[in-house]
């Protein structure tokens, strides 16, 4: 096979076809990495949600504590009026001391939760600013990869449509060798020359090849890959 502007062209397509080939291929992952990070951001944002409503649960049942020992304390104090038994007297006195310390010990109990609520809200606050901004940054993104992919996949239409120009310009024999050896390797059908060797596995090739290659401007065939070898000013 002779070197021709068409093969040189499809080598450059080739490239560009491999380039976005891969791209295509990557763009998935970089959307199935976005989807989980959302997914992990609302998990904390239940886990958040969930931890102030048992905090404000715990609130509210302090402070119905709080409503009954009171009520406690007020019948204690009406039954003490009535007493007139010095001992019965003092046993009414240990009973509100009780309820007093109780009352005491709820309504601190209550300050403690009111404390970590408005340092819980504070955080969710600033964690739903922080994840609000993140979330919004994740949105552009994916519209950003799904406009990348839309595009990747109109350019890889039309360089497969370029292609099938060139490989119709090209002699029938080439055409069809070309299109044998894309079945095994895809984009990377035809190669540079690198060094002395095949751009595709580095194969050395023979010296009378590599003339031929060099100086007459043949296409060869690598024996180590099966790979098209071409010489490509600027990269040989």
């Amino acid at each position: 096979m002779q070197s021709s502007e068409q093969l040189l062209a499809l080598y450059h397509l080739d490239r560009r076809l491999d380039f976005i080939a891969r791209r295509l291929a990557e763009i998935p992952a970089a959307q199935r990495a976005l989807a989980a990070d959302d997914a992990a951001r609302a998990a904390r944002q239940r886990e958040r949600a969930q931890a102030a409503a048992e905090l404000a649960e715990a609130l509210r049942r302090l402070e119905r504590e709080s409503a009954q020992l009171a009520a406690e304390r007020s019948r204690l104090q009406a039954q003490q009026r009535a007493v007139t038994d010095m001992q019965a007297l003092a046993a009414s006195e240990h009973q509100l001391a009780r309820s007093a310390e109780r009352i005491a010990g709820v309504e601190s109990s209550i300050l403690v939760k009111l404390e970590a609520q408005e340092i819980h809200e504070r955080e969710l606050a600033l964690r739903a600013e922080r994840e609000g901004e993140q979330g919004r940054a994740a949105a552009a993104e994916r519209a950003a990869l799904a406009a990348e992919a839309a595009e990747c996949g109109a350019e890889r239409d039309r360089s497969l449509a370029e292609r099938e120009a060139l490989l119709a310009a090209l002699p029938a024999a080439d055409a069809r060798l070309y299109r044998r050896v894309s079945g095994s390797h895809g984009h990377r059908s035809l190669v540079g020359l690198r060094g002395a060797g095949c751009g595709g596995c580095g194969a050395a090739l023979p010296p009378q090849e590599l003339v031929e290659l060099r100086k007459e401007g043949r296409v060869l065939i690598c024996q180590g890959c099966g790979r098209l070898v071409l010489r490509v000013e600027g990269e040989a």
